[in-house]
């Protein structure tokens, strides 16, 4: 849980065709948010629909499909964005594979943990 949810805050922007959907003057657990962004690819990929929140606030953000595009939006503010589902999944895999990274090169021992092996989604 203190892994999840009080270690490794970070500044972390998801910015897509203009909207900030979270800002880089924000921290955030980048545990608790990469194995939520995990969860998004595996539920997007496979055809289904997903949501991601923010331990520090209440905020959601919404990813629905569209034929082969997803759109995103956000419970803290009225824009909604569109883009192609497979380049949500690449910048997704593309976060997700560097936080594991950047994880495990400042805490060698993390590349055993079983949460933050859970970070990678499957191929």
């Amino acid at each position: 849980m203190d892994l999840r949810y009080k270690y490794f805050a970070a500044n972390v922007e998801l910015s897509v065709n203009g909207v900030e959907f979270i800002s880089k003057r924000r921290f955030v657990t980048l545990v608790d948010l990469a194995l939520s962004i995990s969860g998004v690819v595996r539920r997007v990929s496979s055809g289904g629909e997903a949501a991601f929140g923010f331990t520090e606030s209440d905020e959601v953000v919404r990813v629905t499909r569209d034929g082969d595009l997803v759109r995103l939006s956000s419970s803290n503010r009225p824009e909604v964005v569109s883009l192609p589902q497979d380049e949500l999944i690449v910048e997704f895999r593309r976060f997700l594979h560097s936080v594991h990274s950047r994880m495990v090169a400042e805490v060698p021992e993390l590349v055993r943990n079983p949460t933050v092996q859970k970070i990678l989604p499957p191929v």
